[in-house]
């Protein structure tokens, strides 16, 4: 964790405290240092994701950078409302392993649904047809660029 800590200084970022964990990596709260990009008083999330475990790598368009395929897809589908703005990206050493960050941007107070429904459980029927419809629309236009999102559950 401190070597990590020291590449997302390095790169212009704090990282604070872990958000959350999955299959395809490890989420953690951080904080601009002097980033151009955000303000100071703005959370990013930063994703940590082994380059072993990553499978589809593709280059953007006029572009030589190799990235993931995750990548590719938050600068596509920046224009999507419901779509984590990318914010940065890269390729750190972490002991023996090659590991690729993404920086998104953080809503500040925005919860996954799971945490949502665990506070707020049952929901109203106007505000299941709310979360939906944001849903449907984002996993829409996934789609449309002819996507599958590979990990689509409500901790997401």
């Amino acid at each position: 964790m401190v070597k990590a800590q020291a590449e997302m200084r390095q790169a212009g970022y704090e990282l604070l405290d872990q958000l959350g964990h999955g299959g395809f990596g490890l989420v953690y709260r951080g904080r601009p240092l002097n980033n151009t990009t955000c303000t100071p008083s703005q959370e990013v999330a930063i994703k940590f994701t082994k380059c072993s475990d990553i499978h589809i790598w593709t280059t953007l368009p006029n572009s030589q950078v190799h990235i993931p395929l995750e990548a590719a897809a938050l600068v596509a589908l920046e224009s999507v409302t419901n779509v984590a703005d990318l914010l940065g990206y890269g390729k750190i050493t972490l002991g023996n392993d090659e590991v690729f960050t993404l920086v998104m941007e953080k809503q500040a107070g925005c919860l996954s649904i799971a945490s949502y429904l665990r506070r707020q459980a049952p929901l109203s029927e106007d505000m299941a047809f709310f979360y939906l419809e944001q849903l449907v629309s984002t996993v829409m236009a996934i789609h449309r660029f002819g996507w599958v999102h590979g990990d689509l559950k409500p901790s997401n």
